[in-house]
């Protein structure tokens, strides 16, 4: 069932809406084109950018059948979410998608509950240590980590001696730019802070690439970025993930994933899926923002509408969005040989505690600890995971 607050007025359209959408998918599946191009011309008519969370939906995925069936999937905005490459998408500048990153860490708890959870974890791992080495396989303009720097500069045993830090992203100059505020932060912190870029697109990467020191303790950091590495089946993940057991060898491995399931072979199958999670995104943006907000409709576009082009437009390499659920990821991890390391309580009663910041506006979110992750979910439909690993 797809799940969504539907005004009663609203109720037939939205009905009408949700059953184009599945005989679209069906038709698209079948490759009956006739019968697919007759559907979307009536789910254009129904859709619309700003209108209710399901017509919002529907133009989306109108979209993502219109460039299936053309084969027209190729440019910037069917590629995913990754930082740095989307502006100018949609005609946004640069100034105003950092704006939308920024309004969506203010009125929506997704990324406080991600990086509050896995900055938690990671100081639980390094509460006495000197020296750390910090691995983040995706910098993400470089706001998860003044938090966590501010941590260890308040800790009762004192902060480190050092502090190193290997970003690997695919952009020198973005890189950079990140280095440059942390590198300054650090210095107003009263923390030795060393930064190392490492440009290199994720699957080209080697453990080999990094400079390891005998005297640290390693952590590895991955923000929504494995699931980037699902393309190709099973192997290119597992075999990142032997590589970092074997030659980096970190004391913790914590990661942070979107908690859906759309790695499916088969198109319908994701199709429903994706339309389930993204009827509950949508559901707590319409219960945030204004219908008629300029906001509400730059993040959707950024933090759904991008990952729904490539979820159902795209196919093979060109499929990079390939979300799982928690247990998959579990499975995967422990065919690596990495075990379970268990969330503290202290991590889970600040998640908990940030929530109920958020339910003076909107009281959907709920906070799940379940077999050692803990889960971000909207009335119930899981969100996002933090899990960490050993």
């Amino acid at each position: 069932m797809v799940s969504l607050r539907i005004n009663e007025e609203e109720n037939e359209p939205q009905i009408e809406l949700v059953y184009l959408l599945f005989a679209g998918a069906e038709a698209v599946e079948e490759e009956n084109v006739e019968m697919a191009y007759s559907i979307l011309e009536r789910l254009i008519s129904m859709s619309a950018i700003d209108g209710s969370p399901m017509q919002r939906l529907g133009s989306y995925f109108a979209e993502t059948f219109a460039a299936r069936l053309t084969s027209n999937n190729s440019s910037h905005l069917f590629q995913g979410l990754t930082p740095f490459r989307n502006f100018n998408s949609h005609a946004y500048e640069e100034t105003e998608m950092l704006e939308a990153f920024a309004a969506m860490h203010e009125l929506i708890p997704i990324g406080r509950f991600v990086h509050f959870t896995m900055n938690q974890v990671l100081l639980d791992a390094v509460e006495e240590q000197k020296f750390i080495h910090l691995i983040d396989f995706q910098v993400w303009y470089g706001s998860q980590w003044p938090a966590f720097l501010q941590s260890l500069a308040l800790r009762p045993s004192g902060p480190p001696m050092r502090v190193r830090m290997t970003a690997i992203g695919s952009s020198l100059k973005e890189l950079e730019e990140n280095g440059r505020k942390l590198l300054e932060y650090a210095r107003e912190m009263g923390i030795s802070f060393k930064y190392h870029p490492l440009v290199t697109e994720l699957h080209d990467f080697k453990a080999s690439m990094i400079e390891m020191r005998r005297d640290e303790v390693c952590l590895i950091n991955s923000l929504g970025v494995f699931h980037r590495l699902l393309h190709g089946g099973s192997e290119i993940f597992h075999e990142l993930l032997c590589n970092l057991k074997s030659d980096v060898r970190p004391k913790l491995l914590v990661m942070s994933e979107t908690d859906g399931n759309h790695n499916g072979s088969s198109f319908k199958h994701r199709f429903v899926e994706c339309l389930r999670f993204y009827a509950a995104i949508f559901d707590v943006f319409d219960a945030t923002l204004p219908q008629t907000s300029l906001t509400r409709i730059q993040l959707e576009h950024l933090f759904a509408g991008q990952k729904i082009r490539n979820i159902i437009s795209c196919e093979g390499a060109a499929r990079v969005e390939r979300h799982e659920n928690m247990q998959s990821w579990s499975m995967r991890m422990h065919a690596a040989q990495f075990n379970r390391y268990f969330i503290s309580s202290r991590a889970v009663n600040q998640a908990n505690h940030l929530l109920e910041i958020y339910k003076a506006t909107s009281d959907g979110y709920t906070s799940t600890y379940s077999d050692g992750a803990l889960i971000l979910g909207w009335r119930n439909m899981p969100l996002v995971h933090v899990s960490a690993w050993s």
